[in-house]
Formats: C-alpha cells, sequence, structure tokens
C-alpha cells in the first residue's frame, strides 16, 4: 500500500456502530459543549442531538460503556470539528489524526439551524438588517464582491487563530501576545505565529518529524511581513538537528546550508530562504507534503 492509499484509509471507528465511551472523550464532549461555540446545557445539548436529557447525562456522566457512533458525528456537525478530536485521535478540533483539514459535510438541520439563528438576530436589529439589504442587493456588484471578500477573509483569519478552541494551551502572555498581533491586523504574522506554537508543542512530545513539517512550511511561505517566525522556524531546525537522532537525508540537505541563524540579518534571512526552496521541496517531496507556490499563497 502507497503513502497515499494510507492516508485515504478510512479509521476503523468511523464504521463502527458504537466505540467505547472513555475517560478522554467524555472530557473532549464537556469541553465542546462549554467552547464550541458557546456553552450549551445538558437540555439545550440533549435537544441539539435529538435525545432525553437524561440520555445525554448517561454520556457525560459516564453511565454507558458505549457511545453510539451516529451519535458522535452528530456532536461532530454541532461542535464544528472532526471526529478524530472527538474520539481522542487528534489533538486539534480542525484536524484529523493524520493533521489533515477535514470540511464536514452540509448539514441541512444545522444549515436551516444557522439561518434561523441569523433571522432571529436579524429582527432584533433593523439597522444591520439594512445595512445588509444595502449591501446584498444595492451596490454595484463588484464592490459588494470585494466587501464579502474582506469580511470573509476576517472571519478565515479568526478560524486560524481559533482562540477560543486554543485558550487551554497558551498562557496568558502568550494568549494576550496573540490579540495583540490581532490588533496589528497581521493576519499572515498571527498564523505564523501560532503554526510556531503547535511547532513547539510537537517538539515538547518528541514528535521531531511533525514539528519539521511545520517548520518547512513556516520558512517556505514567510515573507516580509513574518521575518520574526522565519528566523525562528529556522533556529529551531537546528535545535530539531541536535535532538532528532534518525532524521533523514533530505531534512540534512536543509539543516546543512543553515548557518547560525542569530547571526543574519533580514535581508540575509530572505537570501537563506531562497537558498532552502530547492531542499524544502525535496523534503515536502519524501514526505507527501503538497506546496503550493508562495504567491498562491499570499
Amino acid at each position: 500500500m502507497t503513502t497515499s492509499e494510507k492516508k485515504t484509509e478510512r479509521p476503523v471507528e468511523y464504521d463502527m456502530k458504537k466505540i467505547r465511551l472513555t475517560d478522554g472523550i467524555v472530557q473532549r464532549i464537556k469541553l465542546s459543549q462549554d467552547t464550541r461555540p458557546k456553552k450549551r446545557s445538558n437540555a439545550e445539548m440533549a435537544d441539539s442531538l435529538g435525545i432525553s436529557t437524561d440520555a445525554y447525562k448517561n454520556i457525560i456522566y459516564k453511565k454507558n460503556t458505549y457511545i453510539k457512533t451516529n451519535l458522535l458525528k452528530r456532536m461532530q456537525e454541532l461542535f464544528d470539528c472532526t471526529l478524530d478530536y472527538l474520539i481522542c485521535k487528534s489533538n486539534d478540533p480542525n484536524l484529523t489524526r493524520n493533521n489533515e483539514s477535514v470540511s464536514s459535510p452540509i448539514s441541512f438541520e444545522m444549515r436551516d439551524r444557522k439561518v434561523d439563528a441569523v433571522i432571529d438576530f436579524l429582527n432584533r436589529n433593523y439597522t444591520t438588517l439594512n445595512n445588509l439589504y444595502l449591501l446584498l442587493y444595492k451596490f454595484p456588484p463588484r464592490i459588494r464582491d470585494n466587501m464579502l471578500s474582506s469580511f470573509n477573509s476576517i472571519c478565515d483569519n479568526i478560524r486560524i487563530t481559533s482562540l477560543i478552541e486554543r485558550q487551554d494551551h497558551l498562557t496568558e502572555t502568550g494568549l494576550r501576545y496573540i490579540v495583540d498581533l490581532l490588533e496589528t491586523e497581521s493576519p499572515e504574522l498571527t498564523k505564523m505565529t501560532l503554526e510556531l506554537d503547535k511547532a513547539e508543542r510537537k517538539l515538547r512530545c518528541k514528535h521531531y518529524r511533525d514539528a519539521c513539517d511545520i517548520y518547512i512550511k513556516i520558512i517556505y511561505y514567510s515573507s516580509f511581513q513574518t521575518l520574526s517566525p522565519l528566523k525562528m522556524a529556522i533556529s529551531k531546525l537546528k535545535d530539531v538537528d541536535r535532538d532528532w537522532k534518525k532524521h533523514t537525508a533530505e531534512f540534512d540537505k536543509i539543516v546543512k546550508k543553515i548557518p547560525e541563524p542569530s547571526k543574519l540579518s533580514n535581508p540575509e534571512l530572505i537570501d537563506l530562504q531562497k537558498k532552502l526552496e530547492a531542499p524544502i521541496l525535496d523534503y515536502a517531496d519524501s514526505r507527501n507534503i503538497k506546496l503550493i507556490s508562495p504567491a498562491d499563497y499570499h
């Protein structure tokens, strides 16, 4: 079986009618109930899932030995996370166990709830309703599309940062730093900084390969706006080279081109980034990592 075939292989838990209800799964459900996207009562959860409140309590108080997979899939839609996150196969709500981002299939029930929630909000906010009508139906298409594009970019940046979901992983100082970055209106810098944070957690668990994959992407996609994360990622690769005894030949080609990062000026950093492009592409190819061009990325 090839590597690409392994990636698309369906995890066995997805096809099981029920799986064992572990303490970890219960904790993920409780955490998601409190934070994704808002705190819900047990009664609200039960109503959303189409079960009785007592049946839901049996789950979160672990009175049941097993939980039905189709119920977990309904929770996945409700919490807007991956199934792997709920069953503790991934520590990131937005990623699978293979660190892949997955778009949930459209749930018409969820869509209708969102439409109802928006209508309820607009019924109580006439000014917003008026402005939305103006934007969607009165503005010239080009202006409307540009404004919607800007709005969607803001929403995407919020999803990228995932601050609500990641507060339990960040110190108060770290969270304040990320908020400050957001206030500088630099989504690219914010994203790169959060990627560094993710890689650092991989390193602490000695998941060197996964950490390197993240550092490689930061180096490859960095621009003048993200020189600080670029410098940090290069420095971290030198640290990994020291600690990771079984690194690959492709990784070795990258680190051999890296001098002492602390002594590099900004122009030298950009020059080094260009020199690393070829070995990074070789590394990505060996790891089946798909990289788009930096121009398309930005």
